[in-house]
């Protein structure tokens, strides 16, 4: 019962870095960790880099954002 209840934690973790490829209106695309998250009142996508520096590019650039 242990060993079930450590996979399901371990799953539950993997999930949480979960990769998304973001592709914008003129075809360029960028990984992103974890999914972007749309603020309605600026209408951007915001998302942290690597380095942890809050990113945010406009919704209307954004063509896709799919999981990985």
């Amino acid at each position: 019962m242990k060993h079930l209840f450590l996979v399901a934690i371990l799953a539950a973790l993997t999930g949480c870095a979960q990769t998304y490829k973001v592709t914008l209106n003129n075809n360029n695309t960028f990984t992103t960790r974890g999914k972007p998250k749309y603020n309605a009142q600026s209408q951007c996508y915001e998302y942290k880099e690597s380095t942890g520096k809050l990113v945010s590019v406009p919704a209307i650039r954004v063509k896709e954002i799919e999981a990985q």
